[in-house]
């Protein structure tokens, strides 16, 4: 078809009023291009000059900069001298200088070792009691209390590495506070699994910082009864036992449906990432109040192997506190929460489509809406690109709806126009149309529909936006366009019934992808 095309115009004269007008659009003839080269040269040398002497200047002044710079080391040779004898007459001073801090450092650690043995060395029946009772309440004076026996835990460690010889009481004391934190570390989990509210905070910082893996199994226990909540509350939205509207009553709409499923779990995803940011969050992390922050910050290794002992236990618990920290942070934990509605929102999401997968634009603005829900749900529980976000699953379901809706309006179509060929080659089909097919036309208004619904999508460009269409395309519009193609040589036989057919086809599709 297309030589033919080509020898019909090479046959036309240069009379005909169209090729002239076609020849008139062309560009004029380029310059004469001997001229257009020595201009060029011309130009080349013109800036080679001036290179040369910018180049020139910049020597002169490199020569001023060498001399500087002479004159700079002559200086800086005369100061080392200088530097250096000094540093060999004050050597000795400072060894003798650096012995005695030395020493003072050794008995100013000794000196804060008494006096934290002499004044918290013990804990009294009654502060045992208020930290280990069932009906004492959680208030300052508990955390009070934890902060000291923990401060006291802790001392007991530097005196057992200070003075080896005379273990016992250290010994003693280490137990006896071993088994009272605990036992108030227990009472405090009991405590907060049954009533986590906000006034607890300080309760679930304490924990978290002391008491990390006790910290994590209450969280994980948390993190259920909150997801069994939810789960519950999202199934009372669903089915308006809750007192509310219904969604799967009211929402009849699919589209709507889905949208407002989405928008429930999304405002609750919000609500819970404030409540967990404001029970496990940062600020939270070091928990205990200003009373055990002050008592930590002024406990101090007394000797050299009490710093040891107390810098590998540190390190240790900041392993376990990191491990525990990393596994649990408030992200994760809001992932846990939501697992349940997550999954009682897939299997309807999944419903819908199925219920409509003959509806490719459907399918296609479900994809669009669990994209959207994808970038805010990824930002709220803090996922990299690595981690999937749990609606992800929910727009592949959706896009693959949505193939399979093209791929099978495409294999009818070869039916189709299988049965159109052999009724125009049997005589019995009705009369030529070089009109576009219909089948064509509902492609394009599905298409149009596709294109309408991702024109509503942000993106930051523009190749982005055809990169992201493309395959939608590919399987909205190829499979009818070669059909059209297919279908153009078996029913029309004049070649000029053949171009029209096909710049009609072309025309329609141009209508509809122009203004997108």
């Amino acid at each position: 078809a297309l030589h033919s095309r080509i020898t019909a115009l090479l046959s036309t004269s240069y009379a005909d009023l169209d090729l002239r007008d076609t020849l008139s659009l062309l560009p004029p003839v380029p310059p004469n291009p001997r001229t257009w080269r020595l201009d060029t040269q011309s130009d080349l040398l013109q800036a080679n000059t001036e290179i040369i002497s910018d180049f020139g200047r910049v020597a002169a002044q490199l020569s001023h900069v060498g001399v500087a710079l002479q004159n700079l080391s002559r200086t800086t040779a005369a100061l080392r001298q200088h530097v250096h004898a000094a540093s060999s007459t004050t050597a000795a001073i400072l060894a003798d200088a650096d012995e005695i801090l030395s020493a003072q450092h050794t008995v100013a650690n000794q000196s804060r070792l008494l006096a934290a043995v002499t004044q918290h060395f013990l804990l009294t029946d009654a502060e045992t009691a208020h930290l280990t009772s069932p009906t004492s309440p959680l208030d300052d004076t508990f955390f009070h209390l934890l902060s000291r026996a923990q401060r006291l835990h802790h001392e007991t460690h530097h005196l057992l590495s200070a003075h080896p010889s005379s273990p016992r009481l250290g010994q003693d004391v280490l137990a006896q506070t071993s088994r009272t934190l605990d036992a108030a570390y227990q009472r405090l989990s009991r405590v907060l699994l049954r009533n986590p509210v906000a006034e607890r905070q300080r309760g679930w910082g304490v924990l978290r910082r002391h008491r990390p893996q006790l910290w994590r199994t209450c969280v994980e226990a948390w993190a259920e009864r909150r997801a069994e909540v939810l789960e519950g509350e999202f199934y009372a939205a669903l089915t308006g036992t809750g007192g509310g509207e219904a969604i799967e009553v009211h929402a009849h709409d699919p589209l709507r449906y889905v949208g407002d499923m989405l928008a429930w779990v999304h405002g609750v995803g919000v609500s819970e990432r404030e409540s967990v940011d404001g029970l496990f969050g940062k600020q939270n992390e070091h928990g205990g109040g200003a009373d055990d922050s002050d008592d930590h910050d002024h406990i101090q290794p007394p000797t050299t192997s009490t710093a040891t002992v107390s810098t590998s236990n540190d390190d240790q618990e900041e392993e376990k506190e990191e491990e525990v920290s990393t596994l649990l942070n408030p992200p994760h934990i809001l992932a846990r929460v939501l697992a349940g509605v997550f999954r009682l929102l897939r299997p309807r999401f999944e419903n819908t489509l199925h219920a409509h997968s003959d509806d490719a634009a459907l399918a296609y603005q479900l994809a669009h809406l669990a994209a959207f829900y994808t970038s805010i749900f990824s930002r709220l529980l803090c996922l990299s690109p690595r981690e999937p976000s749990p609606f992800a699953p929910l727009e592949e379901a959706a896009m693959r709806s949505l193939r399979s809706t093209l791929r099978d309006r495409a294999v009818g179509l070869h039916v189709e126009v299988s049965a159109a060929i052999a009724a125009a080659n049997s005589g019995k089909g009705e009369a030529a149309d070089l009109g576009p097919p219909g089948f064509l036309t509902e492609a394009l208004a599905v298409l149009e529909k596709l294109m309408r619904s991702y024109s509503l999508s942000t993106s930051p460009q523009e190749g982005d936006r055809v990169q992201g269409f493309a395959p939608v395309l590919h399987d909205a519009l190829d499979p009818f366009l070669s059909a059209c193609e297919d279908a153009v040589v078996p029913r029309l036989a004049a070649p000029f019934a053949q171009g029209i057919f096909a710049l009609n086809c072309l025309d329609a599709v141009v209508s509809v992808l122009s203004p997108h």
